[in-house]
């Protein structure tokens, strides 16, 4: 009977041993995303958030880990990380195409067919522009539109021009930031009809330009198309003066990228940005009475604009893909959404629930401009990196070949769009070639 009694003893022992050291056992998962030290601390609380609810919902303990990276190493770092096997269980993806190529992300299109239910009230246009070829790879860590307009109301009331509440087309954008540009008796400008900050893949793509051909396999960029855009931003700055030149924007603020600065200083009636820039707004107190108006588009096309969202992956590598996925549908609750509405860096991703309500109730936003934002997302043709999305490439090189031929354009008017454009065509045919071997 003793020998019965102390092997129950030993039994119930063990037992008890075994499971206080599964409660002590601490999984972990690691993310990164671009460091700003608002976010960062943000984004380490939302992470202990998810420790709880993991141990909430399951009664298994985790530990997340938040390492934000700077922006303008982030790819490489990642690349890095992943050629030594060290890359984070979720970081942000820019080119999908590389990083589906390299086997490096999950495919989520299972996890998400299993939970049909929760993405479905997502706005569909959103679920569209995260989508990469019938499959869905990355989730929104926050939404935004990549093409906005802006005003300054004072200097509207100033000028006594009413305000447009509709898509004008390009041609009466440039008519009405004409009148907008305000010069003193000598000449010297007090203040610009327009600055634009949108990158030039944008500016052409809203005339239906492509960068590459469907196979990838060639640039064929020199259209007429794209011919009229040029042209008509040269015009714009340096024929009409009604935006600052490539040098004054260079010399001022260092380049096209800080001309959101002309407007927040009330030097600019127009501003042609992005909506998170209304987080920037908010975070320096700009005294601006600002509001927006439907973006232009170019006659004979529609009236378009592109979502811009950070993207999340899961690395494929990572040892729990199910935990590792959760983590990421955390990110998109309302809760969290809220937070980023509130800090002037989001849109709703659903037309219900708190941070929906939250959105339509603030009043750190003019109120037509959430109307803009919300349409804006109905007219989405998606995501703006699938403008310059090759699966060789980098997207900064890209970009910044795009920048360096077109600014060499603005600033030299000798040289035809039809010149500028047939060098881009040479250097980024050069570039696939040189990325392809």
């Amino acid at each position: 009977m003793q020998k019965i009694l102390q092997l129950i003893f030993i039994s119930v022992f063990l037992m008890i041993t075994a499971c206080v050291q599964r409660k002590d056992t601490s999984e972990q998962l690691s993310w990164s995303a671009y460091s700003y030290a608002k976010y960062d601390k943000f984004r380490k609380s939302q992470s202990k958030l998810f420790e709880k609810h993991w141990l909430d919902e399951t009664g298994e303990k985790i530990t997340i880990d938040y390492h934000p990276i700077p922006s303008k190493s982030f790819d490489e770092k990642i690349l890095t990380m992943l050629a030594g096997g060290k890359a984070p269980d979720i970081y942000v993806v820019q080119n999908v195409s590389k990083y589906v190529q390299k086997d490096a992300i999950v495919d989520l299109t299972p996890f998400i067919n299993e939970d049909k239910e929760y993405f479905a009230k997502f706005a569909p246009q959103v679920m569209e522009a995260v989508e990469y070829k019938g499959r869905y790879y990355t989730l929104p860590g926050n939404l935004n539109v990549a093409n906005v307009l802006y005003y300054n109301k004072k200097i509207f009331d100033l000028m006594s021009i009413p305000v447009p509440d509709h898509s004008l087309t390009f041609q009466q954008l440039r008519n009405l930031v004409k009148k907008l540009t305000l010069r003193s008796p000598d000449g010297q400008i007090k203040h610009y009809g327009l600055v634009v900050s949108w990158p030039w893949e944008i500016r052409l793509a809203l005339n239906g330009v492509k960068i590459f051909s469907k196979d990838n396999k060639k640039c064929l960029v020199n259209t007429a198309a794209a011919r009229k855009v040029l042209d008509y931003w040269r015009k714009v700055a340096n024929k009409d003066g009604s935006s600052p030149t490539q040098e004054k924007m260079s010399s001022e603020f260092g380049g096209s990228w800080a001309s959101g600065k002309y407007f927040t200083q009330g030097k600019a009636a127009i501003y042609l940005g992005h909506s998170w820039e209304v987080a920037t707004f908010i975070i320096n107190k700009s005294q601006i009475e600002w509001d927006m108006f439907p973006c232009p588009h170019w006659q004979g096309q529609p009236q378009r604009s592109y979502l811009d969202y950070l993207p999340l992956a899961v690395n494929n590598k990572t040892a729990d893909k199910e935990k590792a996925f959760a983590l990421l549908k955390f990110m998109t609750r309302p809760k969290y959404m809220r937070f980023l509405i509130k800090a002037g860096d989001c849109i709703p991703l659903r037309k219900e629930g708190i941070a929906w309500q939250y959105y339509q109730n603030t009043s750190s936003r003019p109120e037509k401009s959430k109307k803009v934002l919300i349409d804006a997302v109905e007219i989405s043709c998606g995501d703006p990196r699938s403008i310059v999305m090759h699966p060789d490439i980098p997207m900064g090189r890209t970009r910044t070949t795009i920048s360096e031929v077109v600014t060499k354009f603005m600033m030299n008017e000798k040289m035809s769009s039809e010149k500028a454009l047939l060098e881009l065509e040479k250097k980024l045919n050069k570039l696939i070639r040189d990325y392809k071997k």
